[in-house]
């Protein structure tokens, strides 16, 4: 699964900042828009890629491939570091 937050603007940017340059739109958390994005895996290959709205992403086999690529990646540096700290738990 993938998460993302898109912001209406820098957290930093309060409604004081906002003022000071002249600006009506600030940093408002109410506004943030927070997607999700499932992914089913079977022979490292995505067969199901559903968007925000549970139904499957209109992608292409580019993407797919793209994403399917980054996913295995980063699969293989979890269980790098896990195989890692077992080890060191076996240690003591």
């Amino acid at each position: 699964m993938a998460t993302r937050h898109s912001y209406n603007g820098p957290f930093y940017y309060d409604e004081e900042t906002a003022k000071e340059y002249g600006e009506e739109e600030y940093f408002d958390y109410e506004k943030t828009k927070i997607t999700e994005e499932r992914f089913y895996l079977q022979n490292d290959s995505i067969f199901i890629w559903l968007n925000d709205y549970g139904t499957p992403a209109d992608v292409g086999l580019e993407d797919k491939n793209t994403k399917t690529e980054e996913l295995l990646s980063t699969s293989q540096r979890l269980q790098e570091l896990l195989a890692g700290y077992k080890e060191e738990d076996e240690g003591y």
